[in-house]
């Protein structure tokens, strides 16, 4: 049966109810990897296509905890799966290293604040204990939303987010 929030207007107005949804069944999926004892677990949301089978094996060999590869939805338009610059209060912010890497002027691996829609995460990584979707913590004030609460909850442990350019690929909506 369909999930209805509250909130929502329609498939895709996106509620706190929605969000909180998503944020469980994520931490469900890390829960579920740690328990089992996995090593990686590979976040793909489902406007995202990846056309080289070498992406994952690629991100593996990078060693980092959180990483992603680059996705932008064409090269006219200036959205992608990752955010260079955020605010105090954890929204977006537009900073110009944000364009050196979405144009590849910067090629390679590059720590930024948000990587999202896709995404590795390797649980046997550094302070990788530390990641989480859900439940959200009694200090933190910030929006109900996602991936903004993970990147939030990255950076509160330590644990630092990367973008790569190698494997460019695009992002559909």
């Amino acid at each position: 049966s369909q999930i209805s929030y509250s909130l929502s207007k329609g498939p895709s107005q996106w509620d706190e109810d929605r969000y909180i949804h998503m944020m469980r069944i994520r931490q469900s999926a890390l829960d579920y990897g740690r328990k089992q004892g996995i090593r990686y677990v590979f976040f793909v949301d489902t406007d995202i296509f990846l056309t080289n089978p070498a992406t994952l094996r690629h991100l593996i060999n990078l060693r980092k905890t959180v990483v992603a590869p680059l996705i932008r939805i064409n090269s006219n338009l200036a959205y992608s799966n990752f955010w260079a610059g955020m605010t105090s209060s954890g929204y977006y912010k537009s900073v110009p290293e944000y364009f050196k890497i979405l144009n590849m002027e910067k090629l390679g691996t590059h720590q930024v604040p948000m990587v999202h829609s896709v995404l590795l995460l390797d649980l046997e990584g550094e302070k990788a204990e530390g990641l989480r979707y859900y439940p959200i913590t009694a200090d933190y004030d910030g929006p109900i939303d996602d991936i903004i609460h993970f990147a939030t909850n990255a950076k509160i442990n330590g644990i630092p987010m990367y973008i790569n350019t190698v494997l460019y690929r695009f992002m559909y909506h």
